[in-house]
């Protein structure tokens, strides 16, 4: 991933993200592996969450009043909060509403379907 700075100003950054294929030309996955299900037979995530960091280039802006970053590619958005915990970063994505969208059987499918972000924490390891 290679992020590119554009224009400054008081309270925003701008500029270009371009999320690349790997060395094998395949994107990563968003695969639930879970039980029941398995990496021959994963839980689909990717409809629900490839919009966050797409493929290809996208724009960014960043809010310094809020640190939201929204990242926006063929008029879709997603947000991104920074965030910090003690010594660690935090950076959530909100999700869509997909009450919408059909249930399913199971729990975790459900469970899924009606979250609400998706979270990374960075944790800081020695000095």
């Amino acid at each position: 991933m290679t992020i590119t700075l554009g224009e400054i100003s008081d309270n925003e950054l701008t500029g270009t993200l371009v999320h690349s294929a790997g060395d094998d030309g395949a994107y990563g996955n968003f695969w639930g592996v879970y039980a029941p299900y398995s990496v021959e037979a994963p839980l689909d995530m990717n409809p629900r969450l490839r919009h966050l960091l797409p493929p290809g280039e996208s724009q960014w802006t960043l809010d310094l009043t809020t640190n939201q970053m929204k990242i926006t590619q063929n008029n879709v958005s997603s947000t991104m909060i920074f965030g910090t915990e003690g010594n660690n970063r935090l950076f959530r994505f909100l999700l869509p509403s997909a009450a919408g969208e059909p249930g399913r059987d199971s729990f975790y499918d459900n469970m899924w379907r009606s979250s609400t972000e998706l979270f990374y924490v960075m944790y800081k390891v020695g000095d």
